[in-house]
Order: structure tokens, then sequence, then C-alpha cells
């Protein structure tokens, strides 16, 4: 299908740089893991990998491969929709690879992890999804080099805002730790439904105009 074609084309060019992803995921479990907790270290390992879908929009400008997509018998909608779906499975690989070295991490240290696998693992993959609704109508409205920089305002600054606000809810005893885990268990989710389904309409109509 037209869909697994992008999708395998994307894989091929982003093939090189997957001994480097593993080298950094190493890196980072011999950082973070040794006597703490790997519910940081899931996250963190889907939020890089998903962001590696942008990787493939630095090859897509260099090359001009959306001009000669546009000739192809592929669609707008189509070409947007597998950046999405793209990003949704690089973040599952994120989640896949970090779940797997910390389970053998805490073997090898004799600890057992705290609370469900399952939810860090979903908290994580929400987390890289989120972001990537975000960046990527910047990356097809901008382009890969000028959305790099936007995304440092558009995306960090409230992830910052939300952790702080989180944790001055904490110290003055506005809102307690479990039911901050209520709202996210029972708010993430519909939450992260719209943005998704808001974010694909934002970036078709984007791509829709767009001229090549």
């Amino acid at each position: 299908t037209k869909m697994s074609g992008l999708l395998l084309k994307d894989f091929y060019t982003i093939g090189h740089n997957a001994k480097q992803m593993i080298l950094i995921l190493l890196i980072w479990a011999v950082c973070f893991l040794p006597g703490r907790d790997g519910s940081t270290y899931i996250i963190m390992c889907a939020s890089l990998c998903g962001m590696m879908t942008a990787t493939t929009f630095t090859f897509d400008d260099k090359c001009h491969w959306e001009k000669y997509a546009m000739i192809l018998p592929i669609s707008k909608k189509a070409y947007v929709l597998e950046k999405y779906v793209l990003h949704m499975i690089f973040s599952l690989l994120g989640v896949a690879a970090g779940t797997t070295v910390t389970v053998v991490a805490d073997w090898f240290q004799g600890m057992r992890f705290k609370g469900p696998l399952w939810q860090v693992g979903l908290f994580g993959f929400g987390i890289s999804m989120a972001v990537g609704c975000l960046f990527l109508p910047l990356l097809l409205k901008y382009g890969s080099e000028k959305a790099r920089i936007i995304l440092l305002g558009a995306v960090f600054i409230p992830i910052i805002l939300i952790v702080a606000l989180v944790y001055l809810a904490e110290k003055t005893g506005a809102i307690s730790t479990d039911e901050i885990a209520v709202v996210f268990q029972w708010g993430i989710p519909p939450v992260f439904i719209a943005l998704l389904i808001i974010s694909v309409l934002i970036s078709q109509k984007i791509f829709e105009k767009k001229e090549f």
C-alpha cells in the first residue's frame, strides 16, 4: 500500500542513525538507571525515539522529497498521516527499548520496579505523542530547521510550567500526589485523543495549502 511504502522509505532513510540512537540510549541507561527507578528512563526513551520523526523531515528537506512525492500517486492527506503513524511507531519502539533495558538493569541490581510497568510505558508513549502533536504541524509549516527553534517555546515551556505547578501544588498541600495521579489517569486519554485529532487536521490543512 501507499502508506507502507512511505513508512519503508522513512525507515530506510533513518536506518543509518539506528546505531547512534542505541548508543545514546545505553549511555542514558548508565547515567539514569543505577540505583534509581526506571520510570524517567522509559519516558525519556519514548520521547527521544519519537523525535527521530523530525530527522526524516530533515532528509526530506535536503532532497526535496515533498515536491517529488506530490507527482506520485500519493495524496497530501496520506503524506501527513504517515508522519503521525511513523511518530507513533518510533514512540512505541522507544517505550519497548526503555522497558527492556530497565527490566534487565533491575534484574542485575536485584531491584524491583515500583508500580505497573505498563502504566509508565503508556505515560511515556502519551508524552512522546503529545510532543509530536505539537511538533509535526510546525515541521510541515516551517521546515525542520525553523521548527526545532520554535519547538523550544511551543513545547518545552508549557511542560516546564506544568511540572512547576504540580510541584508547587504538592508542596503547598493544595492537591495530593494521589489526586494528581487520578487526574493524569482519567484526564490524559481524552485530552490526548482530542489533541491528536486536532493536530492531524491542522497538519493536513497546512500541507494542503503548500505550493510545490
